[in-house]
């Protein structure tokens, strides 16, 4: 079996994969057989996006008037856990901008991440002086996770993170250390940021300010001072600090912002709890696999059988949990946040009904008998016991 690398195209996909099966000696799909005696059967799993389609599409073609060649595509389910991750914070995106707040909400807990391993040691500081240092060491002496694009199942350490940290001790640190770093709407012009040419570069003079000397504890005008000043040895690398420091100043006033809203963390709760089934089937997921498969399962048979089910039953399980939803009942003080109530309820019915239709109905599209699909994993299993033969299948 080999791993496809990511083209974008049909074409690029059919050629990787035609070289990498060449290069380990594996016979092309499309090539003479073996003879009647021999069964060739080949799994491929991939994403599910235009030129993956079009690609299987084109391999099924290929091997359909082939008697003794057998193919078998699937969905990665990981790629659709991921998508299914994404529908569930596009909704929150939606339902936020009809409710008039200006933020979303995978960006606003990128930002808070993003912040916060670059303040790390500052925010570990004050949380000490505003609470005690075996609160800070529980909450904030780890480095906070990163929100990955992409990777959409990563919101859910970040969650955590915040969650274990609190929500009136998390605010109240970062208000006070933009506070006591006077984290301001800077009236830094951009293009006056950019325009370093306007000092005279040439030999750093005596007493030059050194680049180590520029840290990101400068902020934007100290830095376009210098840059302009010409004594900086190292102009471009003055430049990139000038808009970083920009942005995580943005960043730094959006957050804190966001933390001092009580729908962010009802969101929170919420999003991380509605999506726990989801988080359950990507730890499965990503646990190892054992190659012996004679005393039990392997993964995709398995999530058919019993831990899809088991993970669907999850979502019933949500809508009957009485103690989060009085919770939150009770949390939402405004009586114009009761969308947040339906949001929470929107979620758990689309994360089911996402669930069901990316990857539980993927698994039984063929229904009982020698076409489903695990059947064929099992038959692949066995084409490769060597000591075993395939016509032994009846």
């Amino acid at each position: 079996m080999c791993r496809v690398q990511l083209y974008c195209s049909e074409a690029g996909s059919y050629g990787i994969l035609s070289k990498q099966l060449k290069g380990v000696g594996v016979p092309h799909w499309t090539s003479p057989e073996d003879g009647l005696d021999a069964v060739r059967v080949y799994c491929y799993t991939s994403d599910c996006g235009p030129d993956q389609v079009k690609f299987r599409k084109i391999m099924r073609l290929e091997v359909k008037d082939l008697p003794n060649t057998l193919l078998f595509d699937q969905n990665c389910v990981m790629h659709q856990s991921q998508l299914s991750v994404k529908s569930s914070l596009t909704l929150m995106d939606k339902r936020l901008r009809e409710n008039g707040i200006p933020w979303k909400y995978f960006s606003t807990v990128c930002k808070v991440m993003n912040v916060w391993r670059e303040f790390s040691r500052s925010i570990f500081e004050m949380w000490i002086a505003k609470t005690s240092l075996a609160d800070a060491a529980d909450a904030a002496l780890k480095l906070p996770p990163k929100c990955i694009s992409g990777r959409w199942g990563s919101v859910n350490k970040a969650e955590c993170f915040l969650i274990r940290a609190g929500e009136s001790t998390t605010a109240e640190v970062f208000q006070a250390l933009m506070d006591a770093k006077g984290m301001r709407d800077q009236g830094v012009d951009v293009a006056q940021a950019l325009a370093l040419g306007e000092g005279t570069p040439g030999a750093a003079p005596a007493g030059a300010v050194a680049p180590a000397a520029i840290e990101v504890n400068l902020d934007a005008e100290e830095l376009v001072a210098v840059a302009n000043s010409g004594t900086a040895l190292d102009e471009l690398r003055v430049q990139d600090q000038i808009v970083y420091r920009m942005k995580i100043g943005r960043w730094f006033r959006e957050a804190t912002a966001a933390l001092q809203a009580p729908e962010f963390w009802q969101l929170t709760s919420i999003s991380q709890l509605t999506r726990k089934p989801l988080d359950h089937l990507l730890f499965a997921l990503q646990q190892p696999v054992n190659d012996d498969l004679e005393d039990g399962r392997g993964p995709i048979p398995n999530l058919q059988a019993s831990l899809g089910p088991r993970l669907l039953n999850e979502y019933c399980e949500i809508l009957r949990e009485p103690l989060f939803w009085n919770q939150l009942a009770d949390s939402i003080r405004d009586k114009n946040a009761s969308w947040i109530l339906s949001l929470a309820l929107e979620l758990v019915l689309h994360g089911a009904a996402s669930f069901n239709r990316r990857i539980m109905i993927p698994l039984d599209r063929h229904g009982p008998g020698p076409h489903n699909i695990c059947n064929n994993y099992v038959i692949f299993w066995l084409s490769a016991r060597r000591h075993q033969q395939i016509h032994a299948i009846s």
